[in-house]
């Protein structure tokens, strides 16, 4: 059964607005992680692979994985170079 004519349910312009900054938001993310994954040094081809088709079918979680796990890659080589393997704290004094 179909609605009297005249009576469409109409959405408000900002509505549609704001899925076109989501869908542009998730497509740059997109662009931004495949990048990263393939100038990413050190990894496999299985896993360069694994986390594209991540990225791509998981539009927004998927990137956001990718930089997380990039994040934290770069984070552990920077204490590998350094010869830190924890932060002391922040009360804590050296004798």
């Amino acid at each position: 059964m179909e609605p009297p004519p005249g009576t469409e349910i109409s959405f408000p312009v900002s509505y549609d607005l704001a899925w076109i900054g989501l869908i542009v938001l998730s497509a740059a993310l997109i662009v931004a992680a495949v990048i990263g994954i393939l100038r990413a040094r050190g990894k496999s081809t299985t896993s360069t692979f694994i986390w594209t088709l991540v990225v791509i079918c998981i539009p927004l979680l998927g990137p956001l994985a990718w930089f997380a796990h990039a994040f934290s890659l770069k984070d552990s080589r920077r204490r590998q170079s350094t010869g830190r393997t924890e932060r002391p704290s922040e009360g804590a004094q050296e004798r």
